[in-house]
């Protein structure tokens, strides 16, 4: 029981590891691609 939760808990913390990077890259597209959004109605 034990050891199962702790290979639960482990791979929990691996994948919010992993989606936390990836939504930083998500977040950094986004606002590359508002950015060049907002200097394209500019020009």
């Amino acid at each position: 029981m034990l050891k199962a939760f702790l290979t639960m808990a482990k791979m929990f913390t691996y994948i919010t590891e992993h989606l936390y990077i990836y939504l930083q890259f998500i977040i950094l597209l986004f606002l590359l691609g508002f950015n060049y959004k907002n200097q394209h109605i500019r020009l």
